[in-house]
């Protein structure tokens, strides 16, 4: 009777505690159901709705290039891919639940976006339920109550709350969940029902998206290190999940679906040693993130700190550009943040006050190993969230070994081991639980302004809506990615009708000068750098695949020949069209300052100077302007009962 009265408080006390995490995780959050839609939210709901370039079935919505030369070409031609895009890129993932779920939203909600974001904050919210109930299973009630904060409050999950498109990841990562759960009390207990809900939660998470395969880096730990038996037992209880694995992949190969020919998403069965390569260079990066917070994004981005050393007037530019450049100082605190972790852990691990449960080795193990996949997709901080459901568990022990070694420190009056105690857990309280709630916050907030600021940015547009059906838009520059190759989609979402194309002429980060060559010809010649170097240029064409001098790509109405080059990169392109410039059915435009406005191209021999593209102007567009689009009625406008429900963001 005592011992079942005390099992029904651990349970209580269990509950409150997932829902007080909860509670916390979703008010971190809460901004994220005013988000909006953002990127491939509008394309998908393009689809859905007929109007993308290439026909998608419902289930089909994550598939954006097929691979297909001639669906490169349509989609080129109407501006979804740039013109310099790999004629056989393919960005298609195989998420027929995920899409599903889409498609519910949009029948259920009519594509009000609050209501799809709290759909997504449900998902979050089982996600945190699924890893407490796993790590319950695990671990003692200390270890699992402090785990589950932990992985509440960390900040790879502002994303794929905040973006739509990306709630594939949660769906994909709570299902896998339950089905590591169901194997765990299968191999247990040995009843078959745990093992058929295994494979059945299993097989809906790989629906979802690949995420499914980092719990599979769990289930590989668990039968390697987690239970005892013969290596055969082991191995043949592994098998039914590896092998439902290697069947997806099978078939999502043989169905055209995967990523191909891009540098920022790697493909590791087609591209083993790009993908090692860079697993080399990402996984120190998601290091970094883990243990002291440096968002993995940086990365790529750059770091802010050069701004805030520069200010404070340490370093002059001259002295900071001649230091290495921000990656390989990035990677260098990944090493660091991967050697201080394992002496903290270890300290945790062998620390008297302790008991490290058996179940932690295979975690650990399962957490970094976890963090393999995420290796395929450019950093970012949402690529640790599945690695954290194990290292959480580790973080805890340390959390609780520090609290237990002060309290007796201070009790047997030790200077020593109290000091180390409580550098630990001023490390752990500030880097494990401080920060990461901190950038929850912060991100979620950042997130939220960065989607209404590119929505703005572009329905803003200098765009007049009596027009622009007859119309082929050209963006002369442009370094933000739903107004580069998204803008007819996020235009028409919101009621305006869609051009005949949109096309982005360059993406380079720089200052450009344009001169006019002939009647129907521009020339671009690139200012300090060259073509295809960054990293959403070399989303569309891998480095390996050049473009060399005199190559020529032509579009409908449009030819592209490179002209000079600099390091093996464009840098001069002449851009030449079948009608003079001053054609009505032209609409030439580019990113400045005050946003997206019309270009004027120059007289034949003239030459124009256009600075570096723009990042939406948010002073800009939060004074008080008048939009210039035309509120015309047009057969290409989306009928009024077709519309969706838009909340005042």
């Amino acid at each position: 009777m005592v011992a079942r009265t005390r099992a029904r408080r651990f349970k209580i006390a269990f509950a409150v505690i997932v829902v007080l995490a909860v509670a916390v995780g979703v008010g971190l959050r809460w901004r994220a159901l005013l988000s909006g839609f953002a990127s491939d939210d509008y394309v998908e709901y393009a689809m859905l709705k007929g109007v993308y370039p290439v026909k998608r079935a419902p289930l089909d919505l994550f598939n954006f290039a097929d691979g297909t030369e001639k669906e490169a070409e349509i989609l080129m031609n109407f501006g979804a891919l740039p013109w310099w895009a790999h004629p056989k890129l393919r960005l298609a993932m195989m998420r027929p639940l995920s899409s599903a779920l889409i498609v519910v939203d949009h029948a259920v909600f009519g594509g009000n976006p609050f209501y799809l974001h709290l759909h997504s904050m449900f998902w979050w919210a089982f996600l945190v339920v699924c890893a407490a109930l796993l790590l319950r299973e695990l671990l003692p009630f200390s270890l699992t109550a402090v785990a589950v904060v932990l992985f509440a409050i960390e900040e790879g999950h502002a994303l794929p709350v905040v973006w739509l498109a990306n709630r594939s990841a949660l769906v994909s990562l709570s299902l896998g969940l339950l089905g590591l759960w169901g194997h765990i009390l299968w191999r247990r207990s040995g009843h078959r029902r745990f093992f058929f809900c295994s494979i059945v939660m299993f097989f809906l998470a790989l629906l979802a998206g690949e995420w499914a395969f980092t719990v599979f880096a769990y289930l590989f730990a668990f039968e390697l290190w987690g239970i005892d038996g013969p290596a055969r037992e082991r191995l043949r209880a592994f098998l039914p999940a590896a092998l439902l694995g290697l069947i997806f992949i099978v078939v999502q190969h043989q169905l055209n679906y995967s990523t191909l020919n891009s540098n920022v998403y790697i493909n590791p069965i087609f591209e083993p040693l790009v993908f090692l390569s860079a697993a080399l260079r990402r996984i120190p990066i998601f290091f970094a993130d883990i243990v002291f917070g440096v968002p993995a994004f940086w990365f790529d981005a750059g770091t802010p700190w050069k701004s805030f050393f520069l200010s404070l007037g340490v370093f002059t530019p001259e002295i900071w550009n001649r230091i290495p450049d921000w990656q390989a100082w990035h990677l260098a605190i990944g090493a660091l943040a991967g050697l201080l972790g394992f002496f903290i852990i270890s300290w945790g691990v062998r620390s008297p006050e302790n008991r490290a449960p058996r179940a932690l080795r295979w975690l650990f193990l399962g957490g970094l190993l976890a963090l393999v996949p995420g290796a395929a997709s450019f950093p970012s901080t949402r690529l640790v969230v599945p690695g954290v459901v194990g290292i959480s568990a580790v973080w805890s022990l340390v959390i609780l070994a520090g609290y237990r070694s002060l309290i007796r420190s201070i009790m047997d009056r030790r200077l020593r081991p109290l000091l180390v105690a409580l550098s630990i857990l001023l490390c752990m309280g500030y880097f494990q639980v401080w920060k990461p709630a901190q950038q929850t916050y912060q991100d979620v907030e950042a997130r939220v302004f960065s989607h209404e600021s590119v929505r703005e940015w572009i329905l803003q547009a200098e765009i007049n809506d009596c027009r622009v059906t007859e119309q082929d838009i050209f963006l002369i520059n442009g370094i933000e990615h739903t107004s580069m190759v998204f803008t007819p989609f996020v235009r028409y979402f919101h009621g305006h009708p869609m051009a005949r194309s949109c096309r982005i002429m360059s993406a380079a980060p720089r200052a450009h000068d344009i001169e006019r060559t002939a009647i129907n010809e521009l020339e671009f010649t690139v200012l300090g750098g060259n073509m295809l170097a960054s990293d959403l240029e070399k989303l569309y064409r891998a480095d390996r695949f050049p473009l060399r001098v005199a190559e020529k790509i032509k579009l409908k109405g449009l030819t592209i020949e490179i002209v000079r080059l600099l390091d093996d990169r464009p840098f001069q392109v002449r851009y030449t069209f079948d009608k003079a410039l001053e054609d009505p059915s032209y609409l030439f435009l580019y990113s400045s300052g005050q946003g997206i406005r019309e270009f004027k191209p120059p007289p034949v021999g003239g030459r124009i100077r256009i600075p570096r593209a723009q990042y939406p102007n948010l002073a800009f567009l939060r004074s008080p302007t008048k939009r210039n689009n035309m509120d015309c009625d047009s057969p290409a406008r989306p009928k009024a009962s077709e519309r969706p429900a838009e909340r005042d963001l």
